[in-house]
């Protein structure tokens, strides 16, 4: 994934794409049991909602800030 604009959205945009990729192993892992797959799934669909949000508020801003 690119990213034009500020490093920062980058980086928030990363954060996107590692809790999906962790949300979708959750549920892979051998070791774990399905007790704590599901708990990691859950975890994970939290963090990758927040992650989201975060993305969605902080690229409003970009977008509304006045063009220098």
């Amino acid at each position: 994934m690119e990213i034009t604009g500020p490093g920062p959205m980058a980086d928030l945009a990363s954060a996107i794409h590692y809790e999906v990729q962790a949300k979708a192993n959750a549920m892979r892992l051998p070791a774990a049991d399905l007790a704590q797959r599901v708990r990691m799934f859950g975890e994970h669909s939290t963090a990758l909602e927040q992650a989201q949000r975060t993305f969605i508020r902080e690229a409003r801003t970009v977008l509304a800030a006045p063009v220098r």
